[in-house]
């Protein structure tokens, strides 16, 4: 099972997720333990980066500097986190990249990279598509 089904599996259970958050208090800002002040989104990634995380985390007011594992974080919200990433921005990021840097603002950074395709997959994709047309137009030559 490759990363992306393994997020759509995570993805397809969100509903039964929410519910088990939604009956789960929420926790305010100031009653954790933060080694960093609060500093609010600066994109519109970052802003729905911060929602993504309020909702899995069940924590109200969250930085985009602020450590996931600071907020109660782990590898199981981890993986959902990245799942509604992928099914919210269609970007598949790997886990290892909150592992290194927890932050939203490391991972829009991340996101951005991951949904941007390099010049060497964007020249294979035109060289796919090319020898693609090359083989319909033999084909209908016949």
């Amino acid at each position: 099972m490759n990363l992306s089904e393994r997020y759509q599996r995570i993805a397809d259970h969100a509903d039964l997720l929410d519910l088990v958050r939604a009956a789960a208090p929420r926790r305010a800002r100031h009653d954790l333990d933060l080694r960093t002040s609060y500093e609010p989104p600066s994109s519109r990634d970052e802003s729905q980066l911060v929602e993504i995380w309020q909702e899995v985390l069940g924590v109200d007011e969250i930085g985009v500097c602020d450590s996931l594992f600071e907020l109660g974080g782990d590898s199981l919200r981890m993986t959902q986190i990245l799942a509604r990433v992928r099914q919210h921005f269609g970007c598949d990021v790997p886990i290892e990249i909150l592992f290194d840097t927890p932050t939203i603002r490391h991972l829009a950074t991340a996101m951005a990279t991951a949904s941007t395709p390099s010049a060497t997959d964007a020249g294979q994709d035109l060289a796919r598509m090319l020898d693609l047309v090359e083989r319909l137009s033999d084909a209908g030559s016949h």
